[in-house]
C-alpha cells in the first residue's frame, strides 16, 4: 500500500510512522439552503472556539440538498462537535451522511 503501512497509519518519508495531520469531513443532507444558513449562522461563532477546528466551507450538493466539508485536528474532536452542537439543531427528519478521511497535509493561508 503506497503512502502507508500495513495498520492503515501514515508514514513518514523516512519510512518511519507519524501521526495523522488532520481529519476531512464531507457530509451531506437533504437539507434546505435557509435551514442551513439559519443553523451556520447560530453556530459560526461557537464552531471558531471548538477544540480541534481547522476550517468549514458549505455549499449546495449537485444531486440536491446540501453538502459541508471540515477539516479537524482529530475525527474524535469532528464526531463530538456534531452530536454536542448540530445533531441537536437538525430538523428531526436529517440525519446528514457523514464520512471521515484521514488527510496527509492541510495547507493554510
Amino acid at each position: 500500500m503506497a503512502g502507508g503501512n500495513r495498520d492503515g497509519g501514515a508514514t513518514s518519508p523516512s519510512g518511519g510512522k507519524r501521526e495523522r495531520n488532520a481529519w476531512l469531513l464531507i457530509a451531506e443532507a437533504d437539507l434546505p439552503e435557509d435551514a442551513y444558513a439559519e443553523i451556520a449562522g447560530k453556530m459560526t461563532p461557537v464552531l471558531r472556539e471548538a477544540k480541534g477546528f481547522i476550517c468549514h466551507a458549505g455549499g449546495a450538493n449537485p444531486a440536491g440538498g446540501w453538502r459541508v466539508v471540515e477539516i479537524w485536528e482529530s475525527e474524535q474532536d469532528g464526531r463530538n462537535w456534531f452530536d454536542h452542537n448540530i445533531k441537536p439543531n437538525l430538523p428531526p427528519d436529517v440525519t446528514p451522511n457523514q464520512t471521515y478521511y484521514p488527510l496527509h497535509t492541510v495547507v493554510t493561508r
